[in-house]
């Protein structure tokens, strides 16, 4: 997010790697299928191929687990709120700041163990997709929650 002159960097970041576990678990059950099912089959004396493809699964997971983490980007600053997705190809949605009517704080069970959340910025607008602004596994939400809501008072005051 380039910032505009006079514009103040609030918080940026991307998902917290504690945000990947449940993926990361899941999947990583999966890729380990072929070493487990080559123990059964075989007993003792395993294939070392079975081995091969549950590490190869492995870090075909860990890669993909990397690009989930770094496919979106989130920035607020004390003028704008700012969503980039994707890698190669690129989608940018950013709005006012002053266009934000309702900041809601989501956590699962699992996410306030893990110190997650989600942070949804509702906006005045439409209701399409376009004003839908959801920072999705991010780390302190509800520290980021606070900054956001003390930038938003400033700027009431400020006139902004």
């Amino acid at each position: 997010m380039e910032l505009l002159e006079g514009e103040r960097l609030i918080w940026h970041g991307y998902r917290a790697w504690r945000s990947q576990i449940g993926f990361l678990l899941a999947w990583g059950l999966v890729a380990i299928l072929p070493a487990v099912a080559g123990i059964a089959i075989q007993g003792s004396g395993v294939d070392p191929r079975w081995i091969g493809l549950s590490m190869v699964m492995l870090a075909v997971l860990i890669g993909v687990a990397v690009v989930r983490r770094f496919w979106v980007h989130y920035a607020v600053s004390d003028r704008r709120v700012h969503l980039r997705r994707g890698i190669a190809a690129r989608s940018v949605q950013t709005t006012n700041l002053g266009r934000v009517q309702n900041l809601n704080l989501r956590q699962s069970l699992l996410d306030r163990v893990l110190g997650i959340g989600t942070l949804d910025f509702d906006t005045a607008g439409t209701g399409e997709s376009d004003s839908d602004f959801a920072f999705d596994g991010i780390a302190d939400p509800a520290g980021l929650q606070q900054r956001v809501l003390s930038a938003m008072g400033s700027n009431d005051s400020s006139g902004l």
